[in-house]
C-alpha cells in the first residue's frame, strides 16, 4: 500500500524528537564502527613496522671442512640487533660436568651478519667429538631493535647426538662454500698469466746459460 508523502511529513513533524534521537544513535554507531576499524588498522600497521625492524639471533653450525665445524650466531631477522649482550653455553652430556659458557657483547649485528665462535675442544674431527661431549648449545641474553625496544634472546640447538646421527644417515656431503671457491678462482686467474711469463723468462735464461760456447766465442791467444 502506498503511503502519501504528506502523511510521512506529518508523522515526522509530530515525532521529531524521536526521529532525531534515532538518527543520532545511528550516527554514533557508525562513528564507533569507524573508530574501531581505524584503531585496528593502526594496530596492524604498528605490528608491521615492529616486524620490519625485529632482529632474530639463531645458532647454527658452520662447516669449515669435511669433519670440522665452528658455531655461528646469525641475525636472521630483517632488522639490526643493537646493544647485543649474549651468552653461548655448551651443555655437557655428562650431567656432573660443568657447562662451557662464554659471554659476548657487540653494539651492532646487521641483518644477515654472523658471528663465528670456535667450539670447546679440538677442532680436528669435532663433527664427531662435539656431539659426544655436549648435548646442546644455548644462546641467551638480550638485544634491542632500532626503535629501542629490548628483546630477550633464548635459542637452543638441542640434542646434538641425534643431529649427528641424522646427518650421518642422510649421507650429506660437504662442499667448499661458494665465496671461497670464487676467491680461489679469481686469485688463480690473476696470478696465472704473470707467473707463466716469469717461468718462460727463467726457462730462456737457463737455456742460454746451458748452451755450449761456439768457436767464435772462444778467446784465441
Amino acid at each position: 500500500m502506498r503511503v502519501p508523502s504528506a502523511t510521512v511529513i506529518d508523522y515526522l513533524d509530530k515525532h521529531s524528537g524521536a526521529s532525531t534521537a534515532l538518527l543520532t544513535l545511528a550516527l554514533v554507531l557508525v562513528t564507533i564502527f569507524y573508530a574501531v576499524q581505524n584503531r585496528r588498522m593502526v594496530g596492524e600497521m604498528a605490528k608491521t613496522r615492529a616486524l620490519a625492524i625485529l632482529p632474530k639471533l639463531a645458532v647454527e653450525f658452520l662447516h669449515i671442512g669435511p669433519n670440522v665445524m665452528n658455531v655461528a650466531v646469525k641475525n636472521v631477522g630483517p632488522g639490526p640487533a643493537l646493544t647485543v649482550d649474549i651468552e653461548l653455553t655448551f651443555d655437557p652430556a655428562d650431567a656432573t660436568a660443568a657447562p662451557n659458557t662464554r659471554r659476548y657483547r657487540q653494539n651492532i649485528i646487521l641483518s644477515g651478519e654472523q658471528l663465528v665462535f670456535s667450539p670447546p675442544g679440538d677442532l680436528s674431527g669435532n663433527l664427531d667429538t662435539l656431539p659426544q661431549t655436549y648435548r646442546s648449545i644455548r644462546l641467551s641474553g638480550s638485544m634491542t631493535d632500532a626503535s629501542g625496544k629490548t628483546h630477550r634472546v633464548n635459542e637452543t640447538y638441542d640434542n646434538l647426538s641425534e643431529w649427528r646421527s641424522l646427518l650421518h644417515d642422510a649421507n650429506r656431503s660437504w662442499r667448499p662454500p661458494e665465496p671461497e671457491k670464487r676467491l680461489a678462482q679469481a686469485l688463480s686467474d690473476k696470478l696465472a698469466a704473470p707467473l707463466l711469463t716469469e717461468l718462460r723468462g727463467i726457462s730462456r735464461a737457463v737455456a742460454r746459460l746451458a748452451r755450449p760456447a761456439a768457436d767464435s766465442d772462444v778467446e784465441r791467444p
